[in-house]
């Protein structure tokens, strides 16, 4: 049952991904238009990364999900800093945990015999720079990518007479209809969760 269930995780988080592979076409206009959408999706891939996979990843590190079926990231920072503190006799100031103004937001060093606290910091300071930094720097993104979705919407009509009058040979022009079409939809996938994404941040804006 519990590989079942780390397996479910796993192929829910790679649903929740904002894909960025386009595959190539042969044709330049379309290459070029798609290859735009690189940079943009890496980049929110990365604000998506820290807001949805990291805090699961900080909740799993301290099993406060396993004490609690409803446990959240409040209660897995206290157990974090508690098995801290506890591993320094109770004096948490001896730990190697240091809050900053800037990013990173913590700083840590990894304590001697205890490699589980790195799987919770880590996470921690991405969830940190995104929730501080994330929503100026991540709007003019969704913008982009609201903006690509559309003329996508445009390119993607004049795809068939394109292709057909191409001078690829018949089997590439039979595939680049399918990649172009497959583009399409990787695309219009990436701009919806960036809008989702969008919206999260404004939710928990600070």
């Amino acid at each position: 049952m519990g590989c079942t269930s780390t397996k479910s995780k796993e192929q829910l988080k790679e649903q929740r991904k904002i894909g960025h592979k386009f595959e190539e076409t042969k044709l330049q206009k379309f290459d070029d238009f798609f290859a735009k959408a690189v940079p943009i999706f890496q980049k929110t891939e990365e604000f998506r990364h820290a807001l949805e996979d990291c805090p699961e990843e900080m909740i799993e590190a301290t099993d406060v999900d396993a004490l609690n079926p409803t446990g959240n990231l409040f209660e897995a920072f206290k157990v974090f800093c508690w098995a801290l503190s506890a591993t320094h006799e109770g004096d948490f100031k001896k730990s190697k945990l240091k809050f900053t103004e800037a990013h990173p937001f913590i700083e840590f060093e990894a304590e001697d015999g205890h490699p589980e606290f790195d799987e919770f910091a880590k996470p921690l300071q991405k969830f940190l720079k995104i929730m501080v930094e994330g929503k100026d720097k991540f709007e003019p993104l969704a913008k982009e990518a609201e903006e690509l979705a559309k003329s996508a919407e445009d390119l993607i009509k004049t795809a068939d007479d394109e292709i057909k009058n191409s001078t690829l040979d018949t089997g590439d022009k039979f595939k680049a209809l399918g990649k172009v079409a497959g583009a399409g939809k990787l695309l219009a996938d990436g701009a919806a969760k960036t809008a989702k994404i969008a919206v999260h941040l404004k939710d928990l804006a600070i």
